[in-house]
């Protein structure tokens, strides 16, 4: 795919479900072995909403919190796209719950990509941009409401995830304390798509060894694609965030694409895999924390893989 020109992101929030379920309950639960869910995943808990709550309520609050880091208002917003699998309800879209709040004017859709999501949605957000001179402003969001979605009886199922919801805000002029979007590659594996899925009716089911064995090769692809837009390679990424699936997987992917496994942001291990929500808190977080030791024209490299096989890449580069 193409460079991106002139969009940047300007400021990001973030919510979690406010109960934090603990590893060491989950393994006794399920009669793992102590420790299991830390060694294996890198998780000692999740965050999920409390049964029969939504998470809209919780993806208004985290674009309200990028709105005040942005010093933006929500009537500023001239489009909002929100990512959404676990949705709270198949109708109204969660885009429209969310521009209610924020600015029932604004144009607002959902898009579905799984735990890619989180590129997708930015990528149309800025090619939209780039031929709508009219969208100076622009709202991208995650949200992502797990719990209702998986069997609670099930380890398989249940030990994994976390509810959470974020947003990314984008604008057209430069700004300093911000991240230019240099480029963004997309793409997608078909051939067998239904070994990660949600039948109808049913619970999230998955062949974890085969999930891993493509979140890794995709994970891969779409990165060095990215990269290769610029002229750059993993040594030149100063930070790397990745599809917040566990510590495990997260190791391997950096080491695929050569980039030290130390130079990540990541929250799995205290916010479970919160499926597409993940890699855009995970940045939010990051920057929120450890911003300051950025350097102007430093790399921050997101990509993410999720059911289908839909796969993500984002390339950031940071304007201090």
């Amino acid at each position: 795919m193409p460079l991106i020109d002139d969009v940047y992101l300007v400021a990001t929030g973030h919510r979690h479900g406010p109960n934090r379920l603990l590893s060491s309950d989950l393994d006794l639960k399920y009669g793992l072995a102590e420790g299991w869910s830390e060694k294996y995943l890198g998780m000692t808990e999740r965050c999920r909403l409390a049964e029969g709550d939504d998470i809209a309520p919780l993806a208004i609050d985290a674009v309200a919190d990028a709105l005040v880091r942005a010093g933006w208002s929500g009537r500023d917003i001239d489009l909002l796209v929100c990512g959404s699998t676990f949705v709270d309800q198949p109708v109204p879209p969660t885009s429209s719950r969310i521009a209610s709040e924020i600015n029932p004017d604004a144009t607002s859709f959902d898009i579905n990509a799984c735990c890619a999501g989180f590129p997708y949605a930015l990528t149309i957000a800025t090619s939209m941009m780039g031929w709508d001179t009219s969208l100076q402003k622009v709202a991208v969001c995650m949200a992502e409401n797990i719990s209702p979605y998986i069997d609670h009886d099930d380890s398989e199922s249940s030990i994994f995830f976390g509810d959470a919801a974020g947003t990314a805000l984008l604008q057209r002029t430069p700004r300093s304390g911000a991240f230019q979007v240099v480029g963004a590659e997309l793409t997608n594996d078909s051939s067998s798509p239904d070994f990660v899925k949600v039948p109808r009716g049913g619970h999230f089911s998955h062949d974890g060894p085969r999930s891993y064995k493509h979140v890794v090769r995709l994970s891969e692809v779409v990165g060095r694609r990215v990269l290769d837009l610029v002229g750059a390679d993993g040594g030149d990424v100063r930070i790397l965030v990745g599809h917040q699936s566990s510590t495990r997987l997260l190791a391997d992917v950096a080491d695929s694409l050569d980039i030290p496994v130390d130079r990540q942001w990541r929250n799995v291990s205290w916010a479970g895999n919160q499926s597409g929500a993940g890699s855009l808190t995970a940045l939010s977080h990051g920057w929120q924390e450890s911003g300051d030791e950025l350097d102007d024209g430093d790399l921050v490299l997101v990509v993410s893989v999720g059911a289908g096989i839909t796969a993500g890449a984002v390339l950031l580069r940071w304007n201090a």
